[in-house]
């Protein structure tokens, strides 16, 4: 499911705020920095961590945190 917020509240804070009051697992941030880079800034939602990743990787990082659980550790 992929949700864009178009919403009333224009501060990142404020939308990142609707995101966890809706449970919205994964939130991606494309400003003009990030696009100058050619990267997203990837937020886990669930685990309150967040990194940059490449634009031809986003899906797949998408994947890997929405991917349930299987134990391991160590790789990330």
């Amino acid at each position: 499911l992929t949700e864009i917020y178009l919403g009333k509240e224009t501060s990142v804070r404020g939308q990142l705020a609707s995101a966890v009051r809706e449970n919205i697992p994964v939130v991606l941030i494309m400003g003009s920095n990030e696009l100058a880079n050619g990267v997203m800034t990837m937020k886990d939602m669930n685990g309150r961590q967040q990194r940059e990743v490449l634009l031809p990787n986003v899906v797949e990082s998408v994947r890997e945190v929405l991917r349930p659980s299987s134990g391991q550790t160590g790789q990330s």
